[in-house]
């Protein structure tokens, strides 16, 4: 009994990816929004497992910290969708 324990607890099962990871990867693979308007790209794009969505606008300030969980949509002036980062 105790073998097929163990068993369950080293299974096969991928572990859950950190805040950290969710986020780079939400940032690397979703250029399909790259190049849309935010107003269109919004309802197709959620925050990171357990992290936040941050807009940023040209000219509008931001505060500096760096969130890894947190998701950065970089906006142009025309409010097109220019870079996804983490930070």
């Amino acid at each position: 009994m105790l073998a097929s324990g163990a068993a369950c607890a080293t299974g096969d099962a991928a572990p859950p990816a950190s805040p950290e990871a969710a986020c780079a990867r939400l940032a690397a693979t979703r250029t399909d929004l790259l190049g849309r308007p935010w107003e269109t790209a919004r309802g197709r794009l959620a925050p990171p497992a357990r992290g936040r969505l941050r807009v940023l606008r040209p000219g509008e300030a931001a505060t500096m910290e760096f969130d890894p969980r947190r998701l950065n949509v970089h906006l142009d002036r025309d409010g097109r969708v220019i870079r996804l980062s983490c930070g």
